[in-house]
């Protein structure tokens, strides 16, 4: 509402008559186009975080709360069909226990309207380069580098897992609260061993990505088409391997990730390779490959095995994906 502060003016009355008019018409303007904050509000978000089926053990169920567990958030409203950034809001949340699967969530100031909602999780200087008004493309462009292993340290956002979900259409106007299944943008490894004449010791990851996206191009994606940063390098060790996931970004089939492991075989340490074959390595996704069966000596250093074919070792591959859970476990 505009302020007229009025002093002593001496007019005449046809001039009056004008001054009131044109006052009025202020008036009128200011009623109708209001400056005010109604045309925000705040909105409640609720997370249902990733878990996976195999947790059984009380070291799983640590695991999980190592990766759940969210640092920072961030709120990027979006205009729908491919358009612009909107806005980027600074989320507001109390901390939980990462086995919690579901976390709330406040956005202060959202604008009202009909937007697409993505909401990061553990990356808030990469979605702190985004801006109003930027391409939506620069969202789905905005990439993590790790150029070493994944240690994750529920502590430390930058050994925090990032995460991302989105909702889509959303009427801002007339919603309260909105609901994101958060997805991991790293997949996860394990070793198991069920041969009984050989002890497994060491694990070495070849051919692994160095960055990968935090959000995918798409809404959707398939294991046959997984959303990559460029930038690879040759391994990385998880010597004294005691059975824990190994977290990695994507890697393509292309890219011939694979492993290779390390153990006592007929009382002496060998090395095998075990090959991805055509599966793509991608986000959200557990990959538990299982050593059946060794039949024969392996290689003597990991390098060695790496450049050889695939011998004397069976071993099968299962994956699943690690789905949002929408109640407490």
């Amino acid at each position: 509402m505009k302020k007229i502060t009025s002093g002593l003016i001496t007019f005449t009355p046809v001039l009056a008559m004008i001054f009131v008019m044109l006052s009025a018409c202020g008036r009128d303007d200011a009623t109708i186009s209001p400056v005010t904050d109604d045309a925000k509000h705040k909105i409640t978000l609720s997370l249902n975080l990733p878990a996976t089926a195999e947790m059984e053990t009380r070291a799983e169920v640590v695991a999980s709360a190592k990766e759940n567990n969210i640092l920072t958030l961030d709120l990027v409203v979006c205009n729908p069909s491919g358009g612009t950034i909107v806005d980027v809001i600074s989320c507001t949340f109390t901390a939980k226990d990462g086995t919690n699967k579901q976390w709330e969530a406040e956005a202060e100031d959202v604008p009202k309207g009909t937007y697409d909602l993505v909401l990061i999780a553990n990356a808030s200087t990469e979605a702190g380069s985004l801006n109003k008004d930027d391409a939506r493309s620069k969202l789905t462009a905005l990439i993590k580098t790790k150029s070493d292993k994944w240690i994750i340290d529920a502590t430390d956002e930058s050994k925090s897992i990032p995460m991302w979900g989105e909702a889509t259409g959303v009427n801002t106007s007339t919603t309260t609260t909105a609901s994101f299944d958060m997805k991991r943008m790293l997949a996860r490894i394990k070793v198991t061993n069920a041969a009984s004449n050989f002890t497994l010791t060491d694990v070495y990851y070849y051919n692994y990505s160095r960055q990968g996206l935090i959000v995918p191009p798409t809404s959707t994606y398939t294991d046959t088409n997984p959303n990559t940063g460029s930038g690879s390098d040759k391994r990385l060790d998880y010597l004294t391997y005691s059975g824990a996931y190994i977290y990695v970004f994507e890697a393509p089939a292309t890219q011939k990730p694979c492993i290779v492991v390390g153990g006592t075989y007929n009382s002496s340490k060998h090395y095998y390779r075990i090959d991805f074959g055509d599966i793509n390595i991608t986000r959200n996704i557990s990959y538990v490959l299982n050593i059946t069966s060794v039949s024969g000596d392996g290689s003597l250093t990991p390098d060695e095995a790496y450049e050889l074919e695939p011998v004397n070792m069976s071993a099968t591959i299962t994956s699943w994906v690690d789905v949002a859970i929408n109640e407490t476990l």
